[in-house]
């Protein structure tokens, strides 16, 4: 069974999911966005396949049938976590983008599989008997502030890694990496090299990510991340709007320094402050979400600045 919650971002009418092909039997269901998909649905009409609606759901569909799963993964770039069940292979594929953006979990108990994006779907299924704390990843958690490799808080629920490709085929389940990060550089680059190369990567990064059918915002604080990014986002989209949050201390509050910067961009910036009772009140919001502790405390402001950001855009570019 596969069933998915849509935030509609792309082709709000046509990306409806699951996707499937009653013919074949094959089902998808995709959180995330395919970056320049519209180049690989160009590229699937010139082989004569028939793509029925504009949304990157149906060209990762129909890339997965076209070419299977391994290539599918060398040749798209974005940030995704997705589960495709092959019709004629009787075989489900679990896949997460290479940084690891998008979430995504299971629990194998050697016959059957179950998953999500979240945890707490996985505890709601009953197959799932065992619902006991790890307590290895409690105390890696306390000791590093995150739960490395694969683990999680619940025995034998475990993460898709980033850049892994799960397969679950007759209840055995088989895993692999389809990529990884190559920290040494293969040829030695001047400094003038390195910095045209990294204004291409934002440049590139920021252009593709603005693509959506609904309207388009960025978080500013006013540090270097977010301000390169309002600077690029800006170029591609003129009349883009920022968000920032002013907080209450002194010490904490960057939101003169994203006043210049947008008034330097000429970019409309809007600023809502941040008070104790918010914090609170978004504290009790943002717990019962979570599937997990997390340890960086800057999740309450930033909630409370994508609340506030809702009423005026669906999407936005952040520093991170």
């Amino acid at each position: 069974a596969l069933g998915h919650q849509r935030l509609s971002i792309i082709d709000l009418k046509g990306g409806d999911q699951p996707r499937i092909d009653t013919n074949s039997g094959d089902c998808l269901v995709f959180n995330g966005e395919i970056y320049k998909y519209k180049c690989h649905a160009k590229n699937l009409k010139n082989l004569g396949i028939k793509i029925k609606d504009n949304s990157d759901t149906e060209v990762l569909f129909k890339l997965l049938q076209f070419y299977g799963i391994e290539k599918t993964l060398a040749i798209i770039d974005g940030m995704f976590a997705f589960a495709y069940f092959d019709g004629k292979q009787k075989t489900l594929w679990l896949a997460r983008d290479r940084m690891g953006e998008k979430p995504l979990y299971y629990y194998h108990n050697g016959a059957s599989i179950v998953f999500g994006s979240e945890i707490a779907s996985i505890l709601l299924n009953p197959t799932l008997k065992n619902k006991t704390l790890n307590k290895k990843a409690i105390i890696n958690y306390l000791h590093m502030d995150y739960i490395p490799l694969g683990q999680t808080l619940i025995n034998n629920i475990v993460k898709v890694l980033p850049g892994e490709c799960v397969k679950f085929k007759s209840g055995s389940l088989r895993k692999n990496f389809y990529w990884s990060m190559q920290l040494s550089p293969k040829t030695k680059k001047s400094k003038s090299k390195i910095s045209k190369d990294l204004d291409f990567l934002i440049n590139d990064s920021v252009k593709n990510r603005l693509l959506a059918d609904v309207p388009v915002g960025v978080f500013l604080s006013g540090g270097i991340d977010s301000s390169l990014i309002a600077m690029y986002a800006k170029k591609y989209q003129p009349d883009i709007e920022s968000f920032t949050i002013k907080m209450g201390s002194d010490s904490y509050d960057e939101s003169e320094y994203a006043k210049k910067v947008a008034s330097h961009l000429k970019i409309k910036n809007h600023c809502i402050e941040f008070d104790e009772n918010e914090l609170v009140n978004s504290l009790d919001q943002v717990e019962k979400k979570l599937d997990e502790p997390l340890s960086d405390p800057s999740l309450l402001p930033t909630y409370t600045l994508a609340k506030f950001t809702r009423q005026h855009v669906k999407v936005v570019l952040s520093g991170d």
